[in-house]
């Protein structure tokens, strides 16, 4: 398979100036040759118009006959003119390509000569071409080469598309993170012999979710693979990519394509339906896969049962299909005598009508388009998949439709074209009647550009698909191969419109064939779209750590310091905490409710029988002392206790008592601060080292099919040099990919998030004032803290206010002499967040709840902390924040004056639930399999 793209010219001036960006122009003619004899058959390309990028990447529909390289229209604009005049001198022959003649006097212009050598060495002797990375950094594609190199798979490049132009230093950088991701994605699959590929557009800066969610779906595919089929899976950030990628796509060395499209901008949203989608297509996987090679086509398939069904039956028949319903066998039609069409009956029934119709619309409403910029064209059969896609879409009020489709010849492709267009097919010129309206000989190849001007002039073709986000469309990824038992599975979800909520649709007035509630015209023409709503969506930031609902915050601190007792008063438990050092030795794990007035509010409003706060994870540690890492002390044990959680109470002593020992016979808080760095920063030099040790072990039984990655080894070598500082992990400046890679592989005690309590006597608590407060701030300030992480409290204080619990009036008096409030909640609460969890509510008659869920969490992920099957059959989700209920309900249940206000809001699938919603989830999975 291959995939090609170009690179976007900087603005203003010469278009071609920097170094890296002459670099991908070289490797951009390279790919056009190289995938010409082994990509370029005679199949029907899938063409994508909309902005320079898509424009760019068009150029590689070139033809078999003569391997002309056309440039379409759009690129003839004032911002790729230079590019464009370069490609077209490319069209003579392929030997110019291969020569780089049209490059020479932009490589003459720099130091092209050591770009050229590069280039050339890269890509000599390899005619089997699987991959193509075009990268905007020649040295960081050449790093990726020569890590394939050894593995003699011919030449794989990495795909990566920057819409902006960058320094130098910003673009190897970006390249080294992306090879790097690849190659980490790539190693994971090398146990079942199968690659998986990560291609990214923009920036390759997903939020972490996006990265599990992946996971998982990769951990499912591979673990149902078991027939040891070999496999191509490749994951994709943009549809566009994918849809080019199916086009181009060569299932010589493959018996099953898979391509999974992750969200677009990473937004989350196409995520969450792909998830779906895909898993549906996993579990029937083996069935789906056999009844498809026995249909021949899935489309020509449903619309021979379809034809003479009336619309309801037939969007109930699709529906039945997208549940997996078994298919009846075809029976084969005679054909008719003379010019009367075979198929008549077809243009009976309503739902062909409709196609046709829609046809026309596609044709009426994009004539002309080119000259705006919109390019498609295509074959007939791509023409009326299109249409019939749009009108599934339509009818079933589907907001995703999945299609799966098997490889065929070209005839089955215009037997198909007969079969649904019926009385129209006369108005769809064949190949051979194009050639000839084109004045030339039918031994010619007709270029794009006069095939699209022949599809418009008559009144079929060029249709945008940059906004059809209401469909997917499977194009046929190698008719020419027809022994291919399952070409390709595509599974696309779009993201551009706003579809109507399934609860919301007016099936009566539906059954009246009027227009569709989203009209072609505004499907085909993003300025006449509706606005979108506007959502509050959280920054997606990669940090350290994992990400789930279970996570822990762990007391940690020398001896004697007060863990054990915060750990009793937070829990109410009562683990033993005497005056003497190591008095705690197995780690002590309890759970203490998250203190929260809006749960109470909605306790004392329902007062149901059940009630559920939500609870943070707490865990008692041994205490740590100077050389721990080393063994002294209770030793390495207890610093795998503090690895085992996901964030850290540092308990800091700062008060003076003769009575309770210390360690180092002498109150220092700030050495105290020093010696628990230094010993954490020990251990994760330990746990780095393992790490190295382990890698290099792998690289070596490789026996050279395996190198060791630079970003590890860039990575690595910076953690050290922190480390041997005393400094943690957490303060210094990583990438997004670092980070992932730290996550995975490494995982250091030093990226847990920290918070500071420093333990205070009674007196000076009560006062607000110690001594060694301002050493401690300005030790947590230099080591890359804030304010926030610093929480002082007592211990005297909190004992004896939990001593007074049982006497409510004498606490609150006690309160209200001294005028100082417990830091208790705060230390919860703080603790809560710092771990990066939320909650919402679930409130009635019966029960309140809180469910805890990561921040930034999607609703359908959201429910499915209730049950898998709410997240599984996730239709919506009836949500109120919190304080417009608080402010709105008047002291009354019912949710009437919150509705009535306009706060009652229905949500989808890319709400990001915030905290303290009030949610209420619609689902059903009565037809999930």
């Amino acid at each position: 398979m291959a995939a090609f793209s170009g690179a976007v010219p900087s603005e203003g001036g010469d278009p071609i100036r920097t170094e890296s960006e002459r670099a991908v122009q070289t490797l951009f003619s390279q790919s056009l040759h190289l995938g010409s004899e082994s990509i370029f058959r005679d199949s029907d390309f899938f063409a994508l118009g909309g902005d320079s990028i898509k424009a760019i990447k068009m150029v590689s529909l070139a033809r078999k006959l003569g391997f002309n390289f056309v440039v379409p229209d759009i690129l003839q604009t004032p911002k790729l003119s230079h590019l464009a005049e370069l490609i077209e001198k490319s069209k003579a022959t392929r030997q110019a390509v291969c020569e780089y003649r049209p490059f020479d006097a932009i490589i003459n212009q720099t130091a092209g000569k050591e770009i050229r050598a590069k280039a050339t060495q890269c890509v000599s002797g390899f005619d089997d071409v699987e991959d193509v990375i075009h990268a905007t950094d020649l040295q960081a594609s050449c790093v990726a080469f020569s890590t394939y190199k050894e593995e003699r798979r011919g030449i794989n490049w990495l795909l990566c598309d920057f819409k902006t132009p960058h320094d130098e230093e910003t673009v190897r950088q970006m390249c080294g993170q992306l090879t790097e991701r690849h190659a980490t994605l790539r190693t994971s699959f090398m146990a079942h012999r199968r690659t998986l590929y990560q291609i990214a557009s923009k920036s390759f800066q997903p939020p972490i979710r996006t990265h599990l969610h992946l996971r998982s779906i990769t951990e499912t595919t591979d673990s149902l693979m078991e027939d040891d089929l070999q496999c191509r899976v490749v994951d994709m950030t943009q549809p566009q990519t994918a849809f080019e990628l199916l086009s181009h796509g060569d299932a010589t060395r493959i018996e099953r394509l898979i391509i999974r499209i992750s969200a677009a901008q990473y937004d989350g949203h196409s995520v969450a339906i792909l998830g779906r989608e895909m898993n549906f297509f996993i579990e029937n996987f083996k069935k789906s896969h056999n009844r498809l090679r026995e249909l021949k086509g899935s489309y020509a398939a449903y619309l021979h049962h379809a034809r003479t069904m009336e619309l309801e039956q037939g969007v109930e028949y699709w529906r039945s299909l997208l549940a997996g319903a078994e298919m009846p066998e075809i029976t084969k039609r005679k054909s008719n005598p003379g010019n009367t069409p075979s198929n008549l009956d077809f243009v009976d029934g309503v739902l062909v009508s409709m196609i046709e119709t829609r046809l026309l619309d596609l044709a009426t409403t994009n004539s002309g388009a080119a000259s705006t910029g919109s390019l498609a064209g295509s074959t007939r059969a791509t023409i009326v998949k299109t249409a019939w896609a749009l009108t599934l879409a339509e009818l079933t009020g589907r907001d995703d439709v999945v299609f799966a489709s098997t490889g065929w010849g070209r005839n089955n492709a215009v037997e198909f074209a007969q079969d649904v267009m019926g009385s129209c097919t006369s108005h769809i010129p064949t190949r051979a009647q194009l050639k000839t309206c084109a004045g030339g000989s039918v031994n010619r190849r007709l270029t794009y550009g006069e095939l699209v001007e022949q599809l418009q002039a008559q009144h079929i073709a060029s249709m945008r698909f940059e906004n059809i986000g209401a469909t997917a469309i499977v194009e046929k990824c190698t008719p020419w191969k027809r022994w291919t038992r399952f070409s390709s599975l595509l599974i696309f979800q779009g993201l551009d419109i706003e579809t109507p909520q399934r609860g919301g649709r007016d099936d009566e007035n539906h059954k009246d064939h009027a227009a569709p509630a989203v009209k072609i015209t505004e499907i085909m023409d993003p300025v006449k779209m509706p606005p979108k709503k506007v959502e509050v969506v959280e920054d997606n930031v990669v940090a350290f750590g994992r990400v789930r609902k279970n996570l822990k915050m762990g007391c940690v601190g020398l001896p004697n310091v007060g863990k054990s007792s915060l750990f009793n008063l937070l829990t109410e438990q009562s683990a033993a905490a005497e005056n003497y050092p190591f008095c705690t030795i197995e780690p002590n794990e309890a759970r203490c409710a998250v203190p929260d007035a809006r749960y109470d509010f909605l306790c004392d409003l329902w007062k149901p029988p059940s009630m559920y706060p939500a609870y943070l994870q707490v865990t008692d540690i041994a205490g740590l002392i100077k050389g721990a890492s080393q063994g002294a002390g209770l030793g390495n044990a207890f610093l795998s206790h503090i690895q085992a959680v996901d964030g850290m109470f540092h308990i800091v002593r700062a008060f003076d008592n003769d009575e309770v020992l210390h360690v180092d016979d002498s109150v220092d808080p700030v050495r105290d601060l020093d010696t628990i760095q230094s010993e954490l920063c020990k251990k994760d030099l330990d746990i780095l080292q393992k790490t190295i040790v382990a890698e290099e072990a792998i690289v070596r039984k490789a026996g050279g099919k395996y190198k060791m990655l630079p970003l590890f080894t860039e990575t690595t070598t910076k953690i050290q040099a922190m480390l041997e500082k005393d400094q943690p992990v957490r303060d210094g400046s990583w990438t997004p990919a670092e980070i992932a890679l730290i996550n995975e592989k490494i995982q250091l005690i030093t990226t847990k998030p920290t918070i500071y309590l420093v333990n205070l006597t009674m007196k000076d608590y009560l006062r607000q004032k110690s001594k060694y407060l301002p050493a401690i701030a300005k030790w947590v300030t230099e080591h890359g803290g804030v304010p926030r992480d610093i929480i002082p409290f007592s211990i005297e204080f909190e004992e004896k206010l939990h001593s007074m619990k049982d006497d409510p009036a004498a606490q609150a008096e006690f309160l209200k002499e001294i005028k100082v409030k417990s830091k208790l909640d705060k230390i919860v609460t703080e603790g809560f967040t710092k771990l990066g969890l939320q909650y919402y509510f679930t409130a009635g008659e019966k029960e309140i709840r809180c469910w805890t869920i990561p921040r930034g969490c999607l609703a359908p992920q959201a429910a499915g902390a209730i049950h898998s099957d709410f997240e599984r059959g996730f239709i919506k989700a009836e949500v109120v924040a919190y304080q417009d209920f608080h402010d709105l309900c008047d002291g009354g249940k019912s949710m009437g004056p919150i509705k009535a206000a306009g706060k009652y809001r229905q949500e989808g699938k890319s709400y990001v639930v915030q905290d303290g919603d009030i949610i209420h989830f619609q689902f059903n999975v009565s037809n999930k399999k």
